[in-house]
């Protein structure tokens, strides 16, 4: 799984690889978001120091209700996880805001087809063609909402993610995209 140049010794990398290979795609997307949201949080492991907790801002686009229901779930697991986690709506705050954000979770569905929730239209429009704030601190990972049944599933997540990745901000893991029984997809990605 590790490339030749990674930073590892050939054993470390073995090593790695075996870990990573008896892991889900859950447990590796948790493990990519710990380790990217708290640098020094595995040297705190091995030494024994205490940690202090990383700050995450889980951002919402909702129609439904569903995107805010996941919302609040992954902050109450991110707390347990030992996060700071604040839940926002995109109703609610600025593209400029997300300068001051250093690990986001966006969760958004997408309506009819290919469009944002009504609640986030404002943001999503100031987001993709007038937002110009750069993003280089910014860590973020984007679970997009949809049903496979239209022909831009998820397209509102995939905008958010591209336009992310296009300002600068570092995506700690791949696009989540969930159909309508995005229920289960939670039970198994949101680490026990």
């Amino acid at each position: 799984m590790l490339p030749e140049h990674a930073p590892f010794s050939p054993d470390q990398r073995r090593a790695v690889d075996i870990a990573l290979a008896g892991l889900d795609a859950s447990q590796r997307f948790w493990l990519a978001g710990f380790l990217s949201a708290a640098p020094h949080a595995a040297a705190s492991v091995v030494s024994a120091a205490p940690v202090t907790s990383a700050k995450l801002t889980v951002l919402y686009g909702t129609e439904s209700g569903n995107a805010e229901k996941l919302a609040d779930l992954s902050a109450k697991e991110a707390k347990k996880r030992g996060f700071q986690s604040t839940v926002k709506n995109m109703a609610d705050i600025s593209p400029s805001d997300l300068a001051k954000v250093e690990n986001l979770l966006l969760i958004v569905s997408t309506w009819g087809d290919g469009e944002p929730p009504e609640s986030a239209t404002s943001f999503y429009k100031e987001f993709m063609n007038g937002s110009s704030v750069e993003l280089p601190r910014l860590r973020y990972s984007v679970c997009a909402l949809g049903d496979t049944a239209y022909e831009k599933f998820c397209q509102t997540g995939k905008d958010f993610d591209s336009r992310l990745e296009k300002l600068g901000a570092k995506r700690v893991s791949p696009r989540q995209d969930c159909d309508v029984e995005y229920e289960d997809l939670h039970a198994s990605w949101m680490p026990h």
